[in-house]
């Protein structure tokens, strides 16, 4: 009875898990890099994918995850898809037993994650020699305690 605890015990306190930190935000028409762990074995798994869509309408897209060793995986949503205020996502990781492991656990498909796409604060430098627009300006940056005089402007 004690060793039937202890196989218990041990097999659901040591099973193989996976993982995702979700990202912060996603930045507008910018790629986003999804990674995963998990310590299922590569000959385990069967398929690992990522399905996304924007906002929470449409047919989600798939994409394969790529192994980055026998741990990680990771694989990216192109730029030209976030284009909306949200994009959603959940991973599905098929396994050779033919069960199924998600993330997010419950329902996925109709519940994904859900991620905020944000507006890129930077902004995309005009190269005016290529766009043949010529910059005819002086820039004038006085020292610290320089005043600059009115027949400078």
């Amino acid at each position: 009875m004690i060793i039937a605890f202890f196989i218990c015990y041990f097999s659901f306190a040591f099973s193989a898990v996976i993982d995702h930190q979700v990202p912060s935000r996603a930045n507008f028409k910018s790629p986003l890099n999804i990674k995963v762990y998990t310590d299922y074995s590569q000959t385990d798994i069967v398929q690992l994918n990522l399905y996304y869509r924007n906002g929470s309408f449409g047919p989600y897209m798939m994409s394969k995850f790529n192994s980055l060793s026998s741990d990680y995986y990771s694989t990216t949503i192109p730029s030209q898809f976030i284009n909306t205020k949200y994009i959603e996502y959940y991973i599905l990781l098929e396994l050779s037993s033919g069960e199924y492991v998600s993330i997010p656990e419950n329902d996925p498909h109709d519940a994904p994650i859900s991620l905020r796409v944000e507006e890129s604060d930077s902004f995309d430098a005009i190269d005016f020699e290529s766009t043949g627009l010529l910059a005819d300006v002086n820039i004038i940056s006085p020292q610290p305690n320089q005043n600059i005089l009115e027949e400078d402007l």
